[in-house]
């Protein structure tokens, strides 16, 4: 906003000047309130997610809700998703207000065979990140179980406790009767200032040996916390997906 000086002609009645700072004051004190939560205490929390409808079709937009309590402070809230199989994609997006406490976020729709793995982190620019328990659905039906037997079997980071500067390698070792058509690495990289999610193809390095990398992370908090997880489809269609992965890499103090 630009001021400029007042002349005499300018100037206003006390009982003027009064009211207009009365306005600025109560301007003020709102816009603290959309920033701040007073009746709330206690540690950042994300107490629940669920979304709807929970058998979705391929014509449907899923609604995943999430209730986050705790700090004063309203916090961001992120969804970060990864889809496989009838969709291969990742995202992660931020959530929007939907009431005290809750926030939404609309995906989707998704086509026919798609499985979604997601989760939901929240911070504020001195708590957090947290990040909710892992949640799957799937979009009509994905075949899991065949008669090809894909499995994942061992899946492998290097270095184990990786610090801010270090490239994660992660390999896995992937088996069917028939031929594999393709085995992805799904990443969450979540802080407090930054939230990241990706899906990439890995690479097969001979046999049943696949391989890929997770890049140093960045963003602002005491730490960034990974999750990963292994997904694959062979040639008949069925599909096999490993446990999900996490580490955390503390990132340094920054000195003013």
């Amino acid at each position: 906003m630009l001021f400029r000086s007042r002349g005499i002609g300018d100037l206003r009645p006390l009982g003027a000047v009064l009211l207009s700072a009365a306005v600025a004051a109560a301007a003020i004190v709102v816009a603290t309130a959309v920033l701040t939560r007073p009746s709330a205490s206690g540690p950042l929390s994300i107490t629940s997610v669920s979304f709807i409808p929970d058998a979705p079709s391929a014509d449907q937009t899923i609604v995943v809700r999430a209730f986050v309590t705790g700090s004063a402070r309203l916090p961001s809230v992120y969804l970060l998703y990864a889809a496989s199989f009838g969709a291969n994609r990742a995202e992660s997006t931020a959530m929007l207000a939907a009431g005290p406490d809750s926030f939404e976020r609309l995906i989707g729709p998704f086509p026919d065979g798609t499985e979604v793995w997601f989760v939901v982190a929240a911070a504020t620019f001195d708590e957090g990140p947290v990040v909710s328990n892992e949640t799957v659905f799937v979009v009509g039906k994905v075949v899991r179980g065949g008669a090809s037997n894909l499995t994942i079997g061992s899946v492998v980071r290097s270095p184990v406790d990786p610090v801010s500067f270090d490239t994660v390698a992660v390999t896995a070792t992937v088996t069917s009767t028939v031929n594999v058509s393709g085995v992805s690495l799904s990443v969450f990289s979540i802080g407090r200032s930054t939230n990241v999610a990706s899906s990439e193809f890995m690479l097969n390095v001979g046999g049943s040996g696949y391989i890929d990398t997770i890049p140093p992370p960045s963003g602002s908090g005491p730490e960034i916390v990974v999750m990963y997880r292994v997904s694959a489809v062979d040639a008949t269609g069925n599909t096999a997906v490993s446990r999900a992965y996490s580490y955390r890499v503390p990132l340094p103090i920054e000195v003013p």
